[in-house]
């Protein structure tokens, strides 16, 4: 019992030189839970976003010893991973070291009991843009979305576009747009409009009644640019007001008049 309490406390600590050599002599310690919610010293170290060091630590021994990815994929008593952990008090750092860590980027699509997985959750709960776009990437969520094998593409158009325009991410929303909302069914593409459309905020230059009444009903043509002529002189450049124009024409490219001929029951 005081084993457990001295790994918990180096943890909380942030102090590895206390029980290094305690795992050398003992390394199945190393994943075995410290706590009652069956915790291992991975989950804590990267949970409480204040530990990296020592996570990085455990991690580089964990490696040496060919045991890092079991580490990575154990679970406590609700299912949840280190990386679960880790997106859920929005620690990067965190996120980063079991990501690239890992040898297999899946780590980010397994869920837990409550049915969220780790991009989920930092697309929904913890809105971290580095975050999100570093764990995209890692993902290949970018890539050729006919390249795309070990996952879904509902998962992203459905799940994980909303998500980017409900936070404000409107580039990653854009990069998700014009790789995905083709190859899946219409009601992706209504429910990331509808999402849009609610997000009158992220546009400086429309009301919602603008909005929802040039771009959804009309369709009117969308200027190339939205940038006033002293903003251009001057070489100013606006990524909000340039996301806005680009958000604006991908609707109307993926919607076409499909919004004409039915009831838009999704706004």
């Amino acid at each position: 019992m005081l084993t457990v309490e001295e790994i918990h406390n180096a943890v909380l600590q942030d102090d590895w030189s206390s029980v290094s050599e305690l795992f050398k002599v003992k390394p199945e310690l190393r994943t075995m839970p410290i706590n009652v919610w069956l915790d291992t010293p991975l989950m804590l170290a990267v949970g409480i976003n204040r530990s990296n060091r020592f996570a990085s630590e455990l991690v580089s021994s964990l490696r040496a010893d060919d045991d890092l990815q079991d580490a990575l994929n154990a679970t406590n008593y609700k299912g949840d991973t280190a990386l679960h952990h880790a997106v859920k008090v929005g620690n990067v750092k965190g996120v980063n070291l079991l990501m690239m860590s890992s040898s297999d980027p899946d780590i980010a699509l397994r869920y837990n009991e409550e049915g969220q997985t780790p991009l989920l959750l930092a697309a929904w709960l913890v809105r971290n843009k580095p975050m999100l776009e570093s764990m995209y990437y890692k993902l290949g969520v970018f890539n050729d979305p006919h390249t795309l094998m070990s996952f879904d593409k509902s998962l992203i158009c459905g799940n994980l576009l909303t998500p980017a325009i409900d936070a404000g991410f409107l580039d990653l929303a854009l990069k998700l747009t014009k790789r995905y909302l083709r190859t899946g069914p219409q009601r992706w593409e209504q429910r990331a409009l509808a999402i849009l459309a609610s997000k009158t905020d992220l546009f400086a230059s429309t009301t919602k009644r603008g909005f929802l009444t040039n771009v959804i009903y009309n369709l009117l043509p969308v200027p190339e640019s939205k940038l006033t002529p002293a903003q251009t002189s001057e070489g100013l450049y606006d990524e909000n007001l340039h996301c806005e124009t680009e958000v604006l024409v991908q609707s109307q490219v993926l919607i076409g008049t499909r919004v004409l001929e039915q009831e838009p029951r999704f706004l």
